[in-house]
């Protein structure tokens, strides 16, 4: 985690091209210099065949030129709609309650390299659709940031980050979250297994993005050791049951020995 502004850091904190994948917690509609800025960022720091995915409101066409514009080494993969299926439609804007939409925009950006992309596990054609509900009951719209928390796993999956770290040996399992807010996206990401690198410039988010992220280790922590607790009581179990299973052969041999002498004797 670090305390700043993601536009100030250099490489002496954060390795150049270090990065598997990008993905901003803040909503850069409408914004262009925070999309510059991202998009600056993300060529810089993200590794050959890495990802920048950006939500986006219906300004997506104005964030997809800027970041061209800004980083010619990261080529617009696709255009990737999320539904919502059964849950609040997304606010554009808390102060018009009018403008609502039924989906969000993801922009996927690849810093080209040599991979191909033939082992997706989504089709990019196919609707896709989240239940995302509202972290507050008075409000009944999500925000970006809540479906951000929603649909990060699954782009991990789609985009197939741990085929290309584990298989192909080419990543670094960092997602970065240059505007991480309260560690909501980077509190998924570490669940998924990879590394987080988040980043606020607001001390107050920061603190509380720090709680979260400690307490989603300490969660994991927990949760090892008790499968760990688990597997060892299993191994104590099956040897006990193999124990168990060969003492109980060695007692039947004597058994099945007389029972064969005297079929021999009546015969």
């Amino acid at each position: 985690m670090i305390h700043g502004a993601f536009s100030d850091l250099d490489e002496q904190q954060i390795a150049p091209e270090s990065l598997d994948m990008v993905f901003p917690t803040c909503d850069p509609s409408y914004n262009k210099k925070l999309t510059r800025d991202l998009a600056v960022f993300s060529a810089k720091f993200l590794r050959e065949n890495g990802f920048l995915v950006m939500f986006t409101k219906p300004a997506a066409g104005d964030v997809a030129y800027t970041v061209k514009k800004y980083a010619k080494n990261l080529k617009l993969l696709n255009v990737f709609q999320v539904y919502y299926s059964d849950g609040p439609w997304l606010n554009f804007d808390d102060n018009n309650p009018k403008l609502n939409s039924p989906f969000a925009v993801f922009l996927i950006f690849w810093k080209g390299g040599t991979l191909s992309y033939e082992k997706l596990d989504f089709n990019f054609d196919e609707q896709y659709s989240i239940n995302a509900m509202p972290a507050d009951e008075d409000r009944p719209l999500i925000t970006a940031e809540e479906c951000n928390k929603y649909v990060i796993e699954d782009i991990i999956k789609l985009l197939n980050l741990e085929y290309a770290i584990t298989d192909l040996g080419v990543g670094t399992g960092i997602v970065c979250d240059p505007t991480c807010e309260f560690g909501d996206v980077g509190e998924e990401v570490v669940r998924c297994g990879f590394d987080f690198l988040g980043i606020e410039e607001d001390a107050a988010k920061f603190k509380i993005a720090m709680r979260t992220m400690q307490d989603c280790y300490k969660d994991i922590q927990e949760s090892q050791e008790v499968e760990e607790q688990v597997a060892e009581v299993e191994e104590e179990f099956d040897g006990k049951d193999s124990e168990e299973k060969q003492e109980s052969n060695e007692q039947s041999e004597p058994y099945d020995q007389d029972v064969e002498e005297s079929e021999k004797a009546l015969s």
